[in-house]
This record gives C-alpha cells, sequence and structure tokens, in this order.
C-alpha cells in the first residue's frame, strides 16, 4: 500500500507520504517562496508565506524543495510547516 495525498481545511494544508513497505512515491514542500519567484515569474501571484506541496520539484534547483520522507505527514499552517511521524492504526 502506497499513499501520497493532500488534503485541506481552508486554514491548512495536510499532506502525507506513507508506504506499507519501503519505495514510495515522493512527496515534498517549497523551503522558501523568495526564491521560486526569483527564478520563474509564475510565483509572483502567491503570496510571501506561501508553501507549495507537490509530488515533484517544479524546478532543477534542490535547495527550494524539501522532500517529506516515508511515514510522514507535514502540516502546514502560516507559512510553516511542521512534520509528525505518520503510523497508521489497525480498527478493531
Amino acid at each position: 500500500l502506497f499513499a501520497t495525498l493532500a488534503a485541506s481545511d481552508g486554514e491548512r494544508i495536510y499532506a502525507l507520504r506513507y508506504p506499507s513497505c519501503k519505495g514510495s512515491r515522493t512527496l515534498f514542500h517549497s523551503g522558501h517562496i523568495h526564491a521560486l519567484h526569483d527564478v520563474d515569474g509564475a510565483y509572483g501571484s502567491l503570496p510571501a508565506g506561501a508553501v507549495v506541496v507537490v509530488s515533484e520539484p517544479l524546478d532543477e534547483l534542490a535547495d527550494h524543495w524539501e522532500e517529506v520522507s516515508e511515514s510522514t505527514l507535514i502540516v502546514v499552517a502560516d507559512g510553516q510547516v511542521t512534520r509528525h511521524a505518520f503510523v497508521p492504526t489497525k480498527g478493531t
């Protein structure tokens, strides 16, 4: 089982990268939006505190992107990214 997903409640983004075995698809978030503004004008409409969550980096500049580790849930709120270990529990 592999899961890479994102959801939002309108204030926060929740994004998950989870594999039941190693080798899941990737998940990244932007490290700093100011660098993205400098690289491509298409990012100009994003507010200064924006965080972009993507399956693959949008450019080849590795310092713009931070990979989300396997079995990790990230929460993006107010321009900040927090990471949480994700361990599913079995229902009864």
